[in-house]
């Protein structure tokens, strides 16, 4: 049992299984029980991302349209504390300000979490990223990035309206 103590009312929590840090053995010569340390290289620790160094993204348009310009300029792996990012120049050269997201973002043809909302104003351009959950990555098997396929939505910042929505985009690493 553990108590959460991060808000003025404590909860109980209850834990479903517990892993023990310390394990029965019985000692040869006594035949007496003995509690000894495990090994705590056995333990489950968050496993490191095994993701090729190596990997890139030839820096390439992906989206030309009414005045808005999408480039891909490269990947960072583990470019924040969440995962990789394909970073992305955005260049809004439109009359309206505008929000720019990723949706449906598959790599290796699996499904992934991931993380962008871009803003930017009329006439201007800017630097972001789409974030790849390193975590998701892991849990679908994938070590190394060989495509990434995404759709942006792009809308208008201050109404809300006058949507786009891309075809599915398909950038392959090197």
């Amino acid at each position: 049992m553990a108590i959460a103590i991060a808000s003025s009312k404590p909860k109980e929590v209850f834990v479903e299984k517990e892993d023990p840090v310390y394990k029965e053995v019985t000692s040869e010569e006594e035949g007496k029980p003995e509690f000894v340390q495990k090994d705590l290289d056995t333990i489950p620790s968050q496993s490191e991302n095994k993701t090729n160094s190596e990997t890139a993204i030839k820096k390439q348009v992906v989206f030309n349209q009414d005045g808005i310009l999408i480039t891909a300029t490269g990947i960072e792996l583990n470019g924040s504390f969440m995962g990789h990012e394909v970073k992305f120049l955005i260049e809004n050269n439109t009359e309206k300000n505008l929000v720019v997201q990723a949706r449906d973002v598959s790599v290796n043809g699996y499904m992934v979490f991931t993380s962008m909302s871009a803003e930017v104003s009329s006439g201007k351009k800017i630097n972001d990223s789409l974030t790849i959950d390193i975590d998701s990555l892991e849990e679908s098997g994938i070590e190394d990035i060989e495509y990434i396929d995404f759709s942006f939505h792009i809308f208008n910042d201050d109404s809300w309206d006058d949507s786009i929505d891309t075809e599915m985009i398909h950038i392959e690493t090197k």
